[in-house]
């Protein structure tokens, strides 16, 4: 989602933030029809069976990334064990333009939720 121009990575003036251009990734995602977050994984399904391609092809159904759901779970509450809170905030450090993608995403995730399935939000 995160696009660039740069061809050559391994040139001495390359930097990690030339790969992220953070306006253009949230404007590809804003194009995209549909998009999920693994963490709601029912309800993009739900918004997936809106989609022009579901109800054009009736193959509307990712019932093996549903299952993978509990697996999700298992890996986020080892990490939130076994991390100490500096470790933490080194890794929101790092991962700074990917936390504010993730969340412009799940902002826009829940207003095309909210719109699409015709559930009342804030």
């Amino acid at each position: 989602m995160l696009s660039s121009s740069i061809t050559n990575c391994l040139s001495s003036s390359f930097t990690y933030s030339n790969l992220i251009d953070l306006k253009t990734a949230k404007t590809n995602l804003e194009s995209m029809e549909f998009f999920g977050l693994t963490e709601y994984l029912h309800l993009s399904q739900r918004l997936f069976e809106q989609t022009k391609f579901c109800k054009l092809f009736q193959i509307c159904s990712f019932q093996i990334y549903l299952e993978q759901d509990l697996t999700n779970n298992q890996t986020y509450d080892y990490l939130k064990q076994n991390l100490t809170f500096n470790d933490l905030n080194q890794l929101r450090q790092i991962n700074s333009d990917d936390i504010e993608l993730y969340q412009f995403a799940k902002k826009l995730f829940f207003q095309r939720t909210c719109q699409t399935l015709g559930i009342a939000c804030q």
